[in-house]
């Protein structure tokens, strides 16, 4: 029902009292029930609603929504609530048949007429936005004297309580509020619901709804509502739902659900969830043999366009390609080192932020710890930082959170390390190469570089384990060693026995190689405990490589009582690149630990997965 607003009349298959002025005790007033039908067209015009849609023939298999005490608690005793709003809003998304509003509709309390009359007008225009047929129960807010009871009947021109059916279902909706007889369901309004309910006996479900929960102390009155729990007993009722009180909770006494919702915006008190105080409405859904109830929190229904895979291509590549990596150079001289942190725009539109460093975690110093930045379209710019490293362990680095705006205009934020890429020099062989046997003998490895300080690639301190490899080269090959310390030999992984398998998924060490140093392309080796090997070429970063491509490497792997060993030649060839002196490409080694705790640890590091040329080491080949 797109576009309706407030007022509902009852579907012409709904039963319900003749209305009343005052207590329902006093008699029927058929004259006042006449002059009501003939004013409802006038009643219309200012409060516009159309009905339920024809409820004959509906099956099982439906939901609805059951919500109460909306009414605000500001200042302002008119204003509508922003979370029933959005709970609205969210009904819209769910579609449900109909909702049942449970009461305190409206903050009430008051003797004015004028301001009653504003606070249903404020109601009736927030509530125009529902798309669904709504049914009102009565609260204590809406109800509290004759006067705003006359109002009410005036404004809406509906029964105080009433029944509907709907998909074989029974609904009983119950007013607390009755002048004279609140806050029990006794005298004329019993009478109907044991008549009502004896004439629907063969519904499929039955639901009860009301205002206040009588049944539950100590805000209820358990006595008076006990001969009421009878009947509902007696007659075969499902599940009642109250409000009243700005929580939720469930129960089942003598197989009734007894369910309390009144989250829909009204105050909640401190806020404890474990006692049920929080914003919520439920979703009934009906299927031929049982009903559910689920308790949604408002602001967690989001409509199909919420996230857009357009606009999830566009963050991403701000954040891998706009926003770069910030580098710090640590072979420069003084104490503190400049950073450079470079924003790119491609886009056709200014963009502006902040970035903010966090130092919660490391020993590092950064200055300034805040800086904004302004892109022109098509343009980039170099923020500059002074960074001061610890003097021992330079794990974990500072994080950059730096603030940009998303394709739909609303602040995001990201977060970059801080980067020092390690710049080795790898010595040429002079002396005669290694022998490859997997045994690391003494003086063997000499004048090669060794490397140690491997961190765990998430950017914490250095792993446990300790990894310790050596690099030299010749005009053929690239030769490298790995001996890796294990205090847990006897849990060592090495099941992978064929070349190109799964070898990642043993304890293994890994090689990357990007003999462009473009920062894109690399070969990646990974060999095992026992020699086996799995090699690739990777076009771009990603985890999965070409294992079609092959070189010809010569390896040779062994284990000691409480390390294991890899040594290995690559031969340049096989990648179409042999350097020179004074050639630069770029490089990673890592290592993966299977036995508990797992660790993997990495040379130069990436902050994640180890394919991640960017942040690889650069390899300079020396004399």
């Amino acid at each position: 029902m797109r576009g309706s607003t407030l007022l509902t009349t009852l579907p012409s298959t709904c039963s319900g009292p003749e209305l009343v002025e005052g207590s329902a005790s006093k008699g029927t007033h058929r004259p006042l029930l006449l002059l009501l039908l003939l004013a409802l067209p006038l009643i219309a015009a200012a409060f516009a609603w159309s009905a339920l849609p024809s409820l004959e023939g509906v099956q099982p298999g439906f939901k609805f929504v059951v919500m109460g005490d909306n009414r605000t608690g500001g200042p302002d005793v008119t204003e509508v609530t922003d979370t029933y709003k959005t709970i609205l809003a969210e009904i819209n998304q769910l579609r449900p048949a109909f909702a049942i509003l449970g009461g305190d509709m409206i903050r009430g309390g008051t003797d004015d007429e004028t301001t009653i009359r504003q606070m249903w007008q404020n109601w009736s225009e927030a509530t125009s936005a529902l798309q669904v047929p709504l049914f009102k129960v009565i609260g204590n807010h809406d109800v509290w004297n004759a006067l705003s009871e006359k109002l009410y009947q005036e404004i809406f021109g509906e029964p105080l309580y009433y029944s509907f059916n709907y998909g074989g279902c029974h609904f009983v909706v119950l007013d607390t509020e009755l002048q004279g007889e609140a806050p029990k369901i006794v005298g004329r309004q019993f009478q109907w619901l044991e008549d009502d309910l004896t004439r629907n006996s063969d519904a499929l479900f039955t639901f009860v709804f009301l205002h206040r929960p009588l049944w539950e102390e100590p805000r209820g009155d358990p006595e008076a509502w006990a001969p009421v729990h009878r009947l509902l007993v007696e007659k075969g009722v499902d599940a009642v739902f109250g409000g009243h009180d700005h929580m939720y909770s469930a129960d089942e006494v003598d197989g009734i659900r007894y369910i309390i919702t009144g989250g829909a915006g009204a105050p909640i008190g401190a806020g404890r969830e474990a006692m049920g105080e929080f914003f919520h409405y439920c979703l009934v859904s009906v299927e031929p043999n049982d009903f559910t109830i689920a308790v949604i929190k408002p602001g967690n229904i989001k409509p199909e366009d919420y996230v857009l895979a357009k606009d999830l291509r566009l963050i991403r590549t701000i954040v891998n390609d706009w926003i770069r990596d910030p580098i710090v150079d640590l072979q420069q001289q003084g104490a503190q080192k400049p950073v450079s942190f470079e924003i790119r725009n491609p886009s056709a539109a200014a963009i502006s932020g902040k970035v903010t460093w966090d130092l919660t975690a490391t020993s590092w110093r950064i200055e300034p710890l805040s800086s904004p930045y302004s892109v022109p379209a098509g343009d980039s710019t170099t923020l500059t930082f002074l960074a001061t490293p610890p003097d021992r362990g330079l794990y974990p680095t500072p994080k950059a959170s730096v603030e940009f705006p998303s394709p739909r205009g609303t602040a995001l934020t990201s977060q970059k390390p801080l980067l020092f890429l390690p710049k080795i020099h790898v010595p040429k062989r002079t002396s005669p190469v290694p022998v490859l046997d997997g045994q690391i003998n003494p003086g063997e490895w000499a004048g090669a570089t060794s490397l140690t300080d491997f961190p765990l690639n998430n950017g914490l301190p250095l792993a446990t384990q300790p990894t310790t490899a050596y690099l030299t080269w010749d005009e053929q090959n690239l030769y490298l060693a790995f001996q890796c310390q294990e205090s847990q030999m006897a849990d060592l992984k090495a099941d992978k026995t064929q070349r190109d398998s799964d070898v990642w998924s043993d304890d293994c060490v890994e090689v990357f190689l990007d003999t462009n140093h473009n920062r894109t392309s690399y070969y990646q080796f990974i060999v095992n405990s026992k020699g086996v090997i799995s090699d690739s070429f990777h076009p771009q970063p990603s985890t999965t490589g070409d294992l079609s491509w092959n070189a010809h490497p010569v390896v040779a792997a062994s284990t000691q009582p409480d390390h294991w060993t890899v040594e290995m030649a690559i031969p340049f060839a096989d990648m179409g690149a042999v350097p020179k002196p004074g050639d630069l490409w770029s490089f990673n080694l890592g290592r993966e630990r299977q036995p508990k705790p797992r660790e993997f640890s990495i040379f130069s590091c990436t902050y994640g997965g180890f394919n991640n040329p960017a942040r690889f080491a650069d390899l300079y080949f020396g004399d």
